[in-house]
């Protein structure tokens, strides 16, 4: 969806319930959060159960949109699109792109596959 309403950057995060909204409310009497320590309250870190998917693979949803919007092809061809075309703008969105994903991961001490392997063992 995302490649066809011609947006140039997006982030994609996990739903998160946070404390004094209608959703954390809901979610507090369903009894479906799964955790009150605010640190985990990221939008990368899922707080609460849902009701047909899995932690992992709302996890997995979100890093796979993630990686499919920001491909090298996928810049160029939303660059290309854009009137204005600018391999800097390719570039500096590419970088910044892979600069961010390095910095959460290493910031989580994580690599995608001990993301995953973590939830395995939940």
């Amino acid at each position: 969806m995302s490649q066809t309403i011609n947006l140039d950057l997006a982030q994609f995060s996990i739903l998160t319930p946070f404390p004094g909204t209608p959703l954390f409310e809901r979610l507090e009497r369903e009894g479906r959060l799964l955790s009150k320590d605010w640190s985990k309250y990221t939008e990368a870190d899922v707080v609460f159960k849902h009701t047909t998917m899995t932690a992992e693979e709302l996890i997995e949803g979100g890093m796979k949109s993630y990686r499919e919007f920001y491909t090298m092809g996928n810049i160029i061809r939303r660059t290309l699109k854009n009137k204005s075309f600018d391999l800097a703008h390719v570039f500096n969105t590419w970088k910044l792109r892979n600069l961010d994903y390095r910095i959460y991961y290493k910031k989580k001490g994580l690599t995608d596959k001990d993301y995953k392997e973590k939830f395995k063992k939940t």
